[in-house]
């Protein structure tokens, strides 16, 4: 059972495209995902053999096994941020549209 921590964050930037793209992915809950992907054939591989042939492939070409591995090296977390508002300063943006706050909720890893 994944132990879910909450947040409160805010992210600025000058460019309005960046504040859009954030906001897209915290309503998507992808924002990991958004600026840092996961490979998509990652995605699909699980518990593979240590000795498997396309172990060593993604290993050498993502630098991991699989999405769980993968994503812990490039996430700190293997599930990407779930965001709910939990009060009024969650999920807004400031009047220049260069600052955005939202609630999230990243998977805690006990790391």
């Amino acid at each position: 059972m994944t132990n879910w921590c909450k947040n409160l964050v805010t992210i600025s930037n000058d460019d309005q495209k960046v504040i859009e793209k954030i906001k897209n992915a915290f309503h998507r809950n992808k924002l990991f995902d958004a600026f840092i992907p996961c490979p998509t054939e990652l995605e699909e591989l699980t518990s593979m053999k240590p000795n498997d042939a396309l172990v060593r492939k993604m290993v050498a070409k993502h630098g991991a096994e699989d999405w769980y591995l993968w994503r812990l090296d490039h996430w700190g977390t293997k599930w990407d941020t779930k965001s709910k508002p939990r009060h009024p300063k969650s999920s807004r943006t400031n009047e220049d549209q260069t600052r955005r706050q939202n609630g999230m909720d990243p998977a805690n890893t006990g790391v």
